[in-house]
């Protein structure tokens, strides 16, 4: 059988800088006393960068990649990102490069070999609208963002300019939302927050000047859709202290900053990131203070003091090793690659509600592919989606009730859940099962590689009988869920008129389905079983076997 493995994300790694400035900008020096025709001059010091690695209590664990000018070192750390192939990407601001690594920090090769923009800040990686990976490098000193083929290298696009107008564009962090659209901080030439669209390669203002962060830098969502953004500026430059300030879904500033930092303790923000590294739950927001030479750590928007400070999460004084002008911050599986314990928390016998909770131990893996066992007439479509809690509820993310809020919760039965649910699914644990017979198109779950999640989340399956008759040729199986929600958003019941080939979504919880019959059965030794048949009208042969997948503990 085939395996999918879901590896933690169990250590962080950090960018330890180790240079307080990269480039001088003097606009009024263009073209002389060696600044560039835009302005900028380079400031740094190559050859004493490292990455660092810490364990998820904060501890030092270790130099990831260490300080030098060989092809296997980072001569000017930055950005930095994990991969869809497991493997991290990181800018190199002093070679123009893109590097990658494996996840034990051996040197895996070029992206880019000296050929990404100029000076390069910020890497990161998305899908577009067919499923196809690009990767993004930002430019510091006005060459833009260019996007790449993540598969061939290939230049894809190239923002060039600040949007309306030929101002060159100097570009800092980046980061996605929830939609796959990109975010980009505009520096010194302009301060504001550009979007841009990967499928229409449409960019437009955001964030305006007049409400963005002075130097806005490190940018970070939360569920609903809320922007977080720090600032490239504080005491040490003899500005107002650094603050983290929040933005609504729609561009618009909030009344008062995620984080005032009233106590001076944040100095100069590079990146800021939500992560939920303790696996309670409660996702916590994680500040590179770089001229603090720390990682600060403040409590997130879904707690009762969002914003709060808990103060240094990483500084040399408590965890050990030497961070110096940290940079990029992200998350990656541990060295062993740790595997996720899915521990079943709710389970109703042998029909009923089934969800997983992302543990911190053991390994599993999901194997879709248990022989003679799935056997259905109907074409279905099956995935997991993310919880808020272990009672089933998910993030109202639609505002079905209509109150004008999208983080409030919708349980099990709620009008609007099945649409809120399939918004949230696993995007890369899709899978097609039954085919009408035709087992030449299920999915292979090897297709899938590791699929990483941050602990403390919750998870259940479901499936969307007959949901793969919405597939024509060349469809990818997203597209199958985002026809589906496009024709039965309410997830409208079948009748005995159109049930076989009425398209409908089952979850794992009796109650959020259209027939209010349980859907899903457990066959022992983690085996489940959906039945695709609707349970009210008398067609049903209950025998549960139309999406067959099992959880392996090892």
């Amino acid at each position: 059988m085939t395996g999918l493995n879901f590896l933690l994300r169990d250590s962080l790694l950090v960018a330890s800088v180790n240079n307080f400035a990269i480039v001088d900008y003097q606009p009024d020096k263009a073209g002389t006393d060696g600044y560039s025709d835009l302005g900028f001059r380079k400031v740094y010091t190559p050859g004493l960068s490292t990455i660092n690695r810490y364990n998820v209590d904060g501890s030092f664990d270790g130099i990831f990649i260490s300080a030098g000018l060989g092809d296997a070192n980072i001569t000017v750390a930055s950005g930095l990102t994990l991969g869809p192939d497991g493997l991290v990407y990181i800018n190199d601001q002093g070679a123009n490069s893109v590097k990658k690594y494996d996840v034990s920090g051996n040197f895996q090769g070029y992206f880019l070999n000296g050929t990404t923009p100029d000076t390069p800040e910020e890497v990161v990686i998305g899908q577009d609208g067919t499923n196809d990976y690009s990767l993004y490098v930002s430019s510091l000193t006005g060459d833009g963002v260019k996007r790449y083929d993540f598969e061939t290298g290939t230049l894809l696009d190239h923002i060039a300019f600040i949007p309306g107008t030929s101002t060159p564009l100097s570009a800092a962090l980046m980061e996605f939302d929830r939609d796959g659209n990109l975010y980009i901080g505009g520096v010194f030439s302009t301060n504001q927050v550009i979007k841009y669209n990967p499928d229409t390669k449409l960019a437009e203002t955001f964030i305006a000047s007049d409400i963005a962060q002075l130097i806005p830098s490190g940018i970070a969502f939360d569920k609903v859709g809320n922007l977080y953004n720090g600032t490239f500026s504080g005491p040490t430059f003899g500005l107002p202290p650094t603050t983290i300030a929040q933005y609504s879904p729609t561009g618009q500033r909030l009344d008062v900053n995620f984080v005032d930092n009233s106590s001076n303790e944040l100095d100069i923000s590079s990146r800021v990131r939500l992560f939920d590294l303790n696996d309670d739950g409660a996702t916590e927001f994680y500040v590179s203070n770089f001229g603090g030479s720390s990682i600060m750590k403040y409590l997130g928007p879904n707690t009762n003091t969002p914003g709060a400070s808990e103060g240094a999460y990483i500084s040399d004084s408590i965890s050990g090793g030497s961070l110096s002008n940290p940079g990029g911050l992200i998350s990656i599986p541990g060295e062993a690659g740790t595997k996720i314990n899915f521990t079943p928390i709710q389970s109703d016998g042998n029909l009923g509600s089934l969800t997983y909770k992302i543990g911190n131990t053991s390994t599993v893996s999901l194997d879709q592919q248990v022989p003679n066992l799935t056997n259905a007439l109907f074409d279905n479509l099956i995935g997991f989606y993310r919880l808020a809690n272990a009672q089933g509820a998910v993030i109202d993310i639609n505002d079905a009730n209509g109150n004008g809020s999208i983080e409030d919760l919708l349980n099990p039965g709620d009008i609007g859940y099945a649409s809120s649910a399939l918004g949230q699914y696993k995007t890369d644990v899709l899978l097609r099962l039954g085919a009408e017979g035709d087992t030449n198109k299920n999915t292979s779950a090897a297709q899938f590689g590791d699929v990483l999640i941050n602990g403390g989340e919750y998870y259940a399956p479901f499936v969307i009988a007959n949901g793969g008759n919405l597939l024509e040729p060349g469809d990818t199986l997203a597209e199958g869920i985002a026809k589906f929600l496009d024709i039965n958003s309410q997830n409208t019941a079948a009748t005995v008129d159109n049930f076989w080939t009425h398209e409908v979504a089952y979850f794992s919880f009796g109650v959020a389905n259209p027939d209010g019959v349980e859907h899903l059965r457990s066959y022992g030794n983690n085996v489940f079983g959906f039945e695709d048949l609707p349970g009210n009208l008398g067609v049903s042969d209950f025998d549960f076997n139309d999406a067959v997948f099992q959880i392996i503990f090892a």
